[in-house]
Formats: structure tokens, C-alpha cells, sequence
């Protein structure tokens, strides 16, 4: 990983466990985030499709 990618898991790793007042590593952060930026994709998609394009 560079540099950039291991403090940006870091900064949210801290964010994270502040907010919840949890104990999890770094790993189980970056999960979490990965997961949560996919849903949102995902949600957004059938936003897209279901929504936005049959009022265009």
C-alpha cells in the first residue's frame, strides 16, 4: 500500500472508532468503508435506473 492509502486508513480508522466508541483495527475499518462506498454505488444505480431515467 502507499503512503496515502495507509494514513487515509488510518485517519478513518480513528473517525470510526471515535464515533462508535469501538475497538476495531484497521482492517475492519477499511472493510466497513469498502462495504459502505459499494452500497452507496449500488444504491445509486437503482436510484439511476428506477428514478431518474423513466422522468427524463
Amino acid at each position: 500500500m502507499y503512503k496515502t492509502d495507509i494514513l487515509i486508513s488510518k485517519w478513518f480508522n480513528k473517525k470510526v472508532n471515535d464515533f462508535f466508541k469501538t475497538n476495531l483495527s484497521t482492517r475492519e475499518s477499511d472493510i466497513f468503508m469498502f462495504t459502505g462506498i459499494f452500497s452507496a454505488l449500488v444504491i445509486f444505480m437503482i436510484l439511476f435506473y428506477c428514478v431518474i431515467m423513466p422522468n427524463l
